[in-house]
């Protein structure tokens, strides 16, 4: 599929990422943060990146700030989402790529999130496709949860760490093929 994938700029595409953050995870606006919060983030040190369809239209958007582990700065991915229509389509892919594009030239090394281990095509995308670790399971994280994919179930989280530039990472970007590893490489829980 022929996407774009910059930055958010109008007012208009910031709304509509709050929507598809909606339709995403079957939530209400209360659940979704809000247009006013994303453009805060995109004008102090965050990112907030967008997948377009040739007329424009958003289908896609991965948002992050700045953040710290210990004394060293690293990017913190807080939210990546697919239009439900538009997903196994490798969107969520190039974003991520895009992502670490941004990351590498603002001189960061570091990305981290979580993600729902239950949601096998998110394993697969940050361990297999993207080359990320995780040795950290973190149990009810967020609390409870209203939109409709966590409502009722506890916010079990792993806890990614994307070394952009190490060889794993790099050889996933560059190839565009899965990492090759046995299990136990991938992931150690703590």
């Amino acid at each position: 599929m022929d996407i774009t994938i910059r930055r958010l700029m109008t007012i208009e595409e910031y709304a509509a990422a709050e929507q598809l953050q909606q339709d995403c995870w079957q939530s209400g606006p209360i659940e979704a943060l809000p247009t006013h919060l994303l453009v805060t983030l995109q004008n102090e040190s965050g990112l907030v990146l967008g997948a377009f369809t040739p007329p424009g239209r958003l289908i896609g958007f991965v948002l992050g700030f700045l953040g710290r582990e210990g004394d060293r700065l690293k990017h913190c991915s807080h939210m990546a989402a697919v239009h439900p229509d538009y997903r196994n389509q490798d969107i969520a892919y190039q974003l991520k790529m895009a992502q670490r594009a941004v990351i590498l030239h603002s001189g960061l090394d570091l990305c981290t999130w979580t993600y729902d281990p239950l949601q096998c095509p998110n394993a697969i995308l940050n361990i297999a496709k993207l080359g990320a670790i995780s040795r950290v399971y973190k149990r009810n994280i967020y609390g409870e949860m209203h939109d409709g994919l966590n409502a009722a179930l506890p916010t079990d989280r792993l806890y990614v760490r994307w070394e952009v530039q190490s060889p794993r990472v790099r050889h996933c970007a560059e190839t565009g093929r899965r990492v090759d590893a046995p299990v136990a490489d991938l992931l150690v829980t703590t």
